[in-house]
C-alpha cells in the first residue's frame, strides 16, 4: 500500500459561513478551483429548536443534517459523502439552512487540482 504525503499548506483552506438563519450559497457555479470538503463544524448562535445545517454541491447532499438547535453547541458532519464532496472547478457548493438554524459554519477543504 502506497502512502501519499503532502504537506504544503496552501492546499488546505478554510470557508466560513455565518447563516443568520438562512441558507447560503457559497458558490454559484463559480468555485475558483477544484477542491474537497474534508470536515464541517457547526457552532450554534442561537436555539433554534430543530435546527439544522447541511453542505450541498448545490443539488445533492454532501453531508449530513448537522444538528444546530442549542445557543453555543458545536456539533460535526456525522457523514461526508465521498461521492459527492469533491467540487470541480466552476462547480457549486451551498450551506442549506433547515427550521431557521442560526449558525456559523466552518467548511474544510483541501484543493485538488
Amino acid at each position: 500500500m502506497a502512502v501519499e504525503a503532502k504537506y504544503r499548506s496552501s492546499d488546505v483552506f478554510v470557508i466560513d459561513v455565518d447563516t443568520e438563519a438562512a441558507s447560503v450559497v457559497v458558490f454559484a457555479s463559480n468555485a475558483p478551483a477544484k477542491f474537497r470538503v474534508i470536515d464541517v463544524l457547526v457552532i450554534a448562535l442561537a436555539t433554534a429548536g430543530s435546527g439544522t445545517v447541511k453542505i450541498t454541491d448545490g443539488t445533492d447532499d454532501i453531508t449530513n443534517a448537522i444538528v444546530a438547535a442549542t445557543d453555543k453547541a458545536v456539533t460535526r458532519a456525522g457523514t461526508i459523502d465521498d461521492a459527492k464532496n469533491e467540487i470541480s472547478a466552476g462547480g457549486s457548493l451551498s450551506v442549506v439552512v433547515a427550521n431557521a438554524a442560526d449558525a456559523r459554519v466552518i467548511i474544510t477543504c483541501v484543493r485538488t487540482d
